[in-house]
């Protein structure tokens, strides 16, 4: 059977003459996107690029069986097993997937991003993912589609290739029951660190609306931080963050677009070459010299935590802090989840006198695809009082450690800081860590 690019190839034998009820053989199928069997098979399956697949397959009576699955969409590699079968008058369809090699980009077409999103041709019925250089895609959520069918999936990549980001495995549990759908975990394993989480689509709505809660767990920041032969990355320490956000919307992009809720990262402690962490004090001096000398020397990271609040899809910085050896920095400035731009500021000020030492902003503009780092070398600010720093900052992170990881409150090097906070007099009280555990759930 021909439609359009879409090939079918069936070989099989009927149990009983004329009872097509009862039939077994083998199918095999190719074409430009997956998503397009929905005008033959009424099954909601997600775009992809262009795949060619092979199984087993066996008909009794409204339930199909295709066993054996082998094949490849994209450049990746699929088997596993696939049923639908008709559950209280509604199709279900249940699978157990499993790529021995998944190539990210694969995955990013998937969900209407990434290069090969521009090439995923479109059913009647399904027009192309939008490709704009986001980060985010616009590729349109189908609710009617969801409400036609259940669901119940179980997907493993053994491995995962990606020329950009360490990763190594990817799972993914996923639901659909009459229009909702969830993700339940969807992880990705990194060599060191883990971000995993739920995801929520209610396609039930008029219009759709997404929560999601997500956490990042021990990540080795060093990871993705290239060095020179015999040099310490510019970074070391383990990242811990977390996400709760809503947003409604029938793309990626709307939904971040309208996102409310909060973000934290938190990395407890760590190590930082010390050039570095001198220009975040702008030490003309000290810091320009260690790093044209490739100075390999370090300085601990003592706590660094950013938090931002998001409404209607913008990230503002409510509290950060950068604390090392050498230089205390605290942040500001906002994110635009639906611009996706880029507008921090990070200030600094050391804790020893420098000589030469130019007081002047590190700034993060540009989109999130293409941050752009520099210095405001117009505005030259004067000296703020460490003490004050340390009151305004430090004082709120008694309850912001806890939304990530109870235990980070009692961290010994973030825990010096609310120390600092509480020998000047800063509000910190138990009764707040306790308020903040209580309204995070736990771990899973």
């Amino acid at each position: 059977m021909t439609a359009g690019k879409t090939h079918l190839l069936a070989d099989g034998t009927l149990a009983k003459p004329f009872n097509f009820g009862d039939l077994s053989g083998l199918l095999s199928i190719q074409g430009p996107n997956l998503a397009n069997l929905y005008v033959l098979t009424s099954i909601p399956f997600p775009a992809t690029p262009a795949y060619k697949l092979a199984a087993q397959f066996d008909r009794k009576a409204t339930r199909f069986e295709f066993s054996g699955i082998e094949g490849r969409i994209g450049d990746s590699d699929l088997e596993g097993k696939l049923v639908v079968d008709k559950v209280n008058d509604r199709r279900k369809v249940t699978a157990d997937l499993q790529s021995r090699r998944l190539v990210f980009s694969d995955l990013l077409a998937v969900i209407g991003g990434g290069p090969k999103a521009s090439v995923v041709k479109a059913s009647a019925k399904a027009p192309a993912p939008i490709v704009s250089g986001r980060m985010m895609p616009d590729a349109t959520l189908y609710k009617d589609r969801l409400r036609s069918i259940d669901a119940d999936l179980r997907y493993r990549a053994v491995s995962v290739v990606t020329g950009k980001y360490p990763l190594r495995k990817f799972a993914l549990d996923l639901t659909l029951d009459d229009g909702l759908l969830t993700m339940n975990p969807i992880a990705f394993d990194f060599p060191q660190g883990r971000l995993a989480g739920t995801v929520r689509i209610d396609g039930r709505k008029a219009v759709p609306t997404t929560d999601l809660d997500v956490r990042l767990t021990n990540l080795g920041i060093q990871q993705f931080m290239p060095s020179k032969a015999g040099q310490p990355p510019a970074l070391e320490g383990t990242l811990e963050a977390r996400a709760q956000l809503h947003g409604v919307g029938d793309s990626i992009h709307k939904a971040a677009s309208t996102a409310n809720g909060k973000v934290v990262m938190v990395i407890p402690h760590g190590k930082v070459r010390q050039a570095f962490a001198e220009l975040l004090g702008i030490n003309v001096a000290n810091g320009l010299y260690l790093l044209l000398s490739n100075d390999p020397r370090e300085t601990d990271l003592r706590c660094a935590v950013a938090q931002f609040d998001v409404k209607n899809g913008l990230m503002s910085v409510n509290n950060a802090v950068f604390d090392t050896g050498v230089v205390r920095a605290t942040g500001r400035g906002t994110v635009n989840l639906s611009e996706e731009t880029l507008d921090l500021r990070l200030d600094g000020q050391p804790k020893k006198p420098r000589i030469l030492r130019v007081w002047a902003p590190i700034l993060l503009k540009g989109t999130l695809l293409h941050p752009r780092p520099g210095i405001d070398a117009a505005k030259v600010a004067g000296q703020v009082g460490l003490a004050a720093v340390v009151g305004s900052v430090l004082a709120p992170l008694a309850a912001i450690l806890p939304f990530i990881d109870g235990g980070l409150a009692k961290d010994a090097d973030c825990a010096a800081l609310i120390g600092e906070a509480k020998s000047q007099g800063a509000p910190v009280k138990a009764s707040a860590i306790a308020a903040s555990v209580a309204a995070s759930p736990p771990k899973r």
